[in-house]
């Protein structure tokens, strides 16, 4: 299973769908506005976005990705014997603006809007745990649990 989401996810890397209309009018062909789908898979999970490029130097991106993911007993501490289990679930929508001066260089600049973007870990002790004289049973220490949140709203900016 996990294998096969590895190669999914790769092959979402690779593939890259753009579409461009096609006249035989030269006129049409000059003045016309390239827009492409782009096919995303990356550390936000697999998404989408629409690009539209209005002239040479300024194109606007929208889109949005979706992860969810959970491991268990995965992570291991020395001395400590435990179940675990780490998850996360991230659902974003973007809108970026690009600034490209020059063909090999692109400024980006934008927003995010971060519909889920949380992550969990937990940790329960297998066996009991002593400490000088005292003995405490894995139901009496009970579960640690961490939990994050992005909140809503994520500005970028990049080049």
């Amino acid at each position: 299973m996990m294998m096969k989401t590895f190669y999914f996810i790769l092959l979402l890397f690779a593939v890259q769908l753009v579409a461009y209309g096609q006249m035989k009018d030269s006129t049409y062909k000059a003045s016309r506005k390239p827009m492409s789908l782009q096919v995303l898979a990356g550390t936000q999970g697999v998404g989408a976005n629409f690009r539209y490029v209005l002239n040479k130097t300024v194109g606007f991106r929208v889109g949005g990705s979706y992860a969810q993911a959970g491991i268990n007993d995965k992570i291991n501490l020395s001395g400590f014997k435990s179940t675990n289990r780490a998850s996360g679930k991230f659902n974003t929508a973007h809108a970026l603006v690009e600034l490209m001066p020059q063909r090999f260089f692109r400024v980006v600049a934008g927003a995010a809007y971060l519909a889920n973007a949380e992550a969990t870990i937990q940790f329960s002790p297998k066996d009991a745990q002593s400490f000088n004289d005292i003995t405490l049973t894995p139901e009496e220490i009970g579960t640690l649990a961490f939990n994050m949140d992005w909140g809503r709203f994520a500005p970028y900016f990049g080049f």
